[in-house]
């Protein structure tokens, strides 16, 4: 998945975990009866434009929630079903037609295009050029920043 200026990625590891998750890492309930496993899920961004020379990458972290005595094995990312033109919206990333534009009522509408003649940050996109800030990218058809916004002062 890609949003926000990263590459999200999610992945089965046997890290261990504070001292909840210490157990032999390769252990199963036949050798050693119930006891947390550390084969477990974690996620970690990758800058999606990386700089010649620096590390795209950022510290993993344990994804919470997961049960302690089951062995996690895989991830995926999964998003809702996009919304119809006409139905409320606050992004044009949740609408089918790829636009989020203000409608007859005032509100915020999905649509098919947009006014502005350009797509702002997750609204359809074809290429780059589509996109209303010039250094957006267009990934998997949305507009995405292309590094994260800066830390808040």
């Amino acid at each position: 998945m890609v949003t926000g200026g990263y590459n999200w990625v999610v992945f089965t590891s046997r890290r261990a975990y504070g001292n909840v998750l210490a157990g032999d890492a390769f252990a199963d309930e036949s050798q050693t009866g119930p006891q947390p496993f550390t084969k477990k899920l974690w996620i970690s961004a990758v800058d999606a434009t990386p700089t010649p020379g620096k590390d795209p990458s950022h510290p993993a972290f344990y994804l919470p929630g997961q049960e302690l005595l089951a062995g996690n094995m895989r991830g995926y990312w999964a998003v809702s079903p996009c919304k119809a033109d006409g139905a409320a919206c606050t992004t044009g990333a949740v609408c089918c037609g790829g636009f989020c534009e203000q409608g007859a009522g005032g509100g915020l509408v999905c649509g098919k295009t947009t006014p502005m003649g350009c797509s702002q940050e997750y609204e359809s996109c074809t290429t780059a050029a589509d996109c209303c800030n010039p250094g957006d990218l267009c990934i998997n058809g949305r507009c995405s920043l292309t590094s994260p916004p800066p830390p808040p002062k």
